[in-house]
């Protein structure tokens, strides 16, 4: 009883109101009984009969009047509210009164209003961040095709420096056959063009030796010097007829006592092949460590062998010239 009593506000208005006025009517009907009875039983039993049909008639129009004034409004907004915490924000209370159930009803209905346009609000804010994550997705993925870009074009500007310059020293290397030119080409095309700061050109003897013919960056009494057999880096690239590539020069014993890498720094040694003999090594050092990169290195590969070809060509020249003039002389 109790439950059935708690889930109706109508009932609980029914029960305040009827709960006394039962009491009262019940009260006034054993009052009336009690006057009347001496008089009449049959005007008693009347007045209780009219009475107690007054009292049914009362509390059905009481029933009524809670029905449709309280409980019908009350519904109409449990309903409402009941949309609402489905998720339909865009329904709206009707508002029969201006009582304070109508009151109710109108705040009720502004509050919907409220909680649609901040959800609009927030639907708006939510679409404006997705378009503006995509758009910095989009400025990332652009940055990044720019910096590829950039990349690619600083790659192939740089092989194409590389091409040219070996080009001009080919051209240049062709246009004499003195050995001396030579030389001094190749010096200058690796001092001056590539930026090389210290350098000596070993050229090979058939005892074995390493001569040291030019240099650049280092003092100039090293010009002449020899490496015998099992010397040096330049000695361990002639022979091995590879690049010797040292990263740290001063964690390598066969560097002691140099007048190349007198310092801390990196060097490589690229034996000058031609028709796999070697006329001379290139022993470059910087003095930074791991100074040589793979691609300065390939670089540095190509220099030697046009190089080693063109000095070869000066040597037999030389050679040549040599026998005519011995003959000359005999």
């Amino acid at each position: 009883m109790n439950a059935f009593i708690e889930k109706s506000i109508g009932r609980k208005l029914l029960l305040a109101v009827g709960l006394p006025s039962a009491v009262i009517a019940g009260a006034g009907l054993l009052w009336l009984r009690a006057e009347t009875a001496h008089l009449s039983p049959h005007l008693a039993e009347a007045v209780l009969a009219a009475v107690a049909v007054l009292a049914l008639a009362m509390s059905a129009a009481h029933f009524l009047a809670v029905r449709l004034l309280v409980e019908r409004p009350l519904r109409s907004l449990a309903a409402g509210m009941r949309r609402a915490e489905e998720g339909d924000f865009l329904f709206r209370m009707p508002v029969a009164s201006r009582d304070e159930l109508g009151q109710l009803a109108e705040r009720y209905n502004a509050m919907l209003a409220a909680i649609t346009d901040l959800h609009a609000l927030r639907l708006d804010d939510a679409r404006a961040m997705d378009f503006l994550q995509r758009e910095v997705a989009l400025k990332r993925e652009l940055e990044a095709q720019h910096r590829l870009l950039d990349d690619t074009n600083r790659r192939l500007e740089a092989r194409l420096n590389e091409l040219t310059l070996l080009h001009d020293l080919g051209r240049t290397l062709a246009s004499t056959l003195r050995l001396d030119e030579l030389l001094r080409y190749v010096v200058d095309h690796l001092g001056q063009a590539l930026g090389y700061e210290r350098f000596v050109i070993f050229l090979a003897e058939g005892s074995g030796d390493l001569v040291a013919a030019e240099s650049y960056g280092v003092r100039a009494e090293i010009t002449g010097t020899r490496l015998p057999p099992g010397e040096g880096v330049a000695q361990a690239a002639a022979v091995s007829r590879e690049l010797v590539l040292v990263r740290d020069t001063a964690r390598d014993s066969r560097l002691q006592g140099s007048r190349v890498a007198d310092s801390q720094g990196s060097l490589v040694a690229l034996p000058m092949l031609y028709k796999g003999e070697c006329v001379g090594v290139l022993d470059l050092f910087r003095p930074v460590l791991d100074g040589f990169s793979a691609e300065e290195l390939q670089l540095l590969q190509s220099v030697a062998s046009q190089a080693a070809m063109a000095i070869s060509h000066a040597r037999l020249l030389e050679h040549a010239l040599g026998s005519e003039q011995a003959a000359a002389g005999g």
